[in-house]
């Protein structure tokens, strides 16, 4: 718990956003399967009772819940973990049929937006009909 207040500490004073992820609320709640958010950004799992949290290499494993390729990320099987997404990103519970039940959740990465200034073309000016 300390090691986790820390990192989400640390995470705030750097600028980075922190997430609390209820873990099991996908259970019955389907949009708690989803979060959009921006790179760089704390997730920190919580939950009671027997659990863990793996992360997929792809999502056709994760739609599958196929666990062959996917890690027990550092931490992953006590609550409450933390873990910093910097892009696309699959999560789910690997014990007994927890992920077919919901157990599972998708990040997508918001990549902000960098404005370039619109150029705008220049020409020299035009000479008059008696230049």
């Amino acid at each position: 718990l300390i090691k986790v207040f820390l990192l989400a500490l640390f995470a705030q004073a750097n600028g980075q956003s922190v997430v609390d992820i209820n873990w099991t609320k996908g259970f019955s709640d389907p949009s708690a399967r989803f979060l959009s958010t921006e790179r760089d950004t704390v997730l920190n799992f919580s939950w009671g009772g027997f659990h863990n949290v793996y992360v997929f290499t792809n999502r056709a494993a994760y739609d599958s819940c196929d666990f062959s390729s996917a890690s027990l990320i550092p931490g992953g099987g006590t609550s409450p973990v933390s873990y910093i997404v910097t892009e696309e990103t699959f999560f789910a519970c690997k014990v007994s049929s927890h992920c077919r039940s919901g157990q599972k959740l998708e990040v997508t990465v918001s990549i902000p937006s960098t404005s370039l200034p619109t150029l705008v073309p220049t020409f020299p000016p035009t000479k008059s009909p008696s230049e």
